[in-house]
């Protein structure tokens, strides 16, 4: 009788004549993500209340976790990666503010500022972000060519020759302003920040010799939050329905093998037929007591599809976007409407304003006090970051072609009354003539009589 090793841990309930088989998980099935169940602690001290509410989740996310969600799972990506690369994609453009407060547009100071972004900054940037996005914060290292250790503040007179991403993980302390009892002041301030990477030579690091980047959260010491933290539990139970959804493919796609034992089979045989029919695959073959019937069943699953959709309409709605954007345009699926290009614009313009222009900010100051930008106010607009299909745009376009004709005819008239005025010698635009909203008696320079209706002459009135 053949044989099939088990690879699976299972648990044997004899009953009856029956052998009953229970597949249990573990954490080596599922790693660090365990689910639903998290790892059981019996520390208390570490137990908060929120764990108490959902202790069918993980309690704990490390960074590892974070990284290894981000990097496996689609939807994270998205959420941390894509976001990071769209809000910097269609770039901005800067702008010079004059004495009277107004915005300029001076092309070369632009074109200044543009060839440094692209050459120097660019890549490490958006990096930087997609690392505060994942972890919460990170910094931009600004490398002055000065030859002072990095735990002291820059040479005033030093130019920056590049600058470098570090996550968050590389931190191994934020050191921030406080007095001889260790007892922080506010606002708060950051003084350093200590570095734990094992090959760095520098453990050290200068708060002026760093931009400070950091994802948006409540937390009030500038640490910011993880972007797929609000919608990690939904990440988890999305990734399972799709695993479950794989498991009754393989499992159940087929015929579901049974096999009834002859009447007076005895245990071994019984377990020599529970052995044989276990991790069955194209090439097993196995041969059964005689007077055993084997049946096989077509078993049904359930449409994983109705499950799936609530788990992402809560992501969608953590992260403020759309789920046609979070899932991309599918072959043979419609593309996201414009009403779902419009809700993910916004949502990558509220990051612009709100994180990244103030980056930038701080940044080009950088440059400007080095000497290598020039010293002037300027202002960063974003470019639109929303994208329309040929016939969205083409409409677009088509409106925008009609409300330019119109302001062109209504420029014309404008200029032919104010010539007409002038010829006559008064000055101004004629005033705009509207119509009376009620009827006013005709006069009687245009009242016309009907022949029976004639006014009588004077030899009439005298006869009469």
């Amino acid at each position: 009788m053949a044989r099939v090793k088990r690879s699976s841990p299972v648990r044997r309930i004899q009953a009856n004549g029956f052998n009953l088989r229970k597949v249990y998980g573990d954490s080596s099935i599922y790693g660090e993500t365990s689910f639903p169940y998290g790892t059981i602690t019996t520390d208390n001290s570490t137990i908060t209340e929120y764990d108490r509410s959902v202790s069918l989740f993980q309690k704990t996310i490390s960074a590892s976790e974070l990284k290894e969600t981000a990097t496996r799972n689609p939807l994270a990506s998205v959420i941390v990666m894509d976001v990071a690369n769209d809000v910097f994609a269609k770039g901005f453009e800067i702008d010079e503010i004059n004495d009277e407060h107004e915005q300029v547009n001076n092309k070369k100071l632009d074109n200044q500022f543009q060839l440094l972004y692209e050459h120097m900054l660019k890549s490490e940037l958006i990096k930087a972000y997609q690392l505060a996005r994942l972890y919460g914060y990170s910094l931009l290292l600004l490398g002055y060519d000065d030859n002072l250790d990095l735990s002291l503040p820059p040479d005033s007179s030093a130019k920056i020759k590049f600058v470098f991403a570090i996550s968050q993980r590389w931190i191994e302390k934020i050191e921030y302003d406080a007095n001889e009892n260790g007892e922080i002041y506010l606002p708060l301030k950051i003084k350093s920040y200590k570095l734990n990477s094992g090959n760095a030579v520098n453990k050290q690091v200068h708060q002026k010799r760093v931009i400070h980047i950091e994802n948006p959260g409540i937390g009030s010491y500038k640490t910011g939050t993880s972007a797929i933290l609000p919608c990690y539990d939904d990440l988890l139970v999305l990734k399972h329905v799709t695993w479950g959804a794989g498991q009754t493919m393989w499992r159940s796609g087929n015929q579901l093998v049974v096999v009834v034992a002859p009447p007076r089979a005895s245990a071994d045989q019984i377990q020599a037929i529970d052995d044989a029919l276990t991790d069955l695959n194209a090439q097993s073959a196995f041969t059964l007591p005689f007077g055993s019937t084997v049946n096989a069943y077509t078993p049904s699953g359930l449409n994983p599809e109705p499950y799936a959709k609530i788990p992402l309409n809560n992501i969608a709605a953590a992260t403020r976007i759309p789920i046609s954007i979070l899932i991309g345009a599918q072959a043979g699926a419609l593309s996201a409407s414009l009403t779902d290009q419009r809700d993910y614009a916004n949502t990558l313009a509220g990051i612009q304003s709100n994180v990244l222009t103030p980056i930038l900010n701080q940044l080009f100051k950088k440059f400007q006090y080095t000497g290598q930008l020039p010293m002037t106010n300027f202002k960063v607009d974003w470019k639109s970051t929303l994208t329309m299909s040929l016939a969205e745009q083409t409409m677009v376009e088509y409106r925008q072609a009609l409300t330019a004709e119109k302001e062109w005819k209504l420029e014309q008239e404008k200029a032919a009354a104010n010539t007409e005025r002038n010829e006559t010698g008064t000055w101004g635009i004629q005033p705009t003539q509207t119509e009376a909203t009620t009827s006013t008696p005709e006069s009687y320079s245009s009242y016309q009589l009907s022949e029976t209706e004639q006014t009588p002459t004077i030899e009439e009135v005298a006869i009469v």
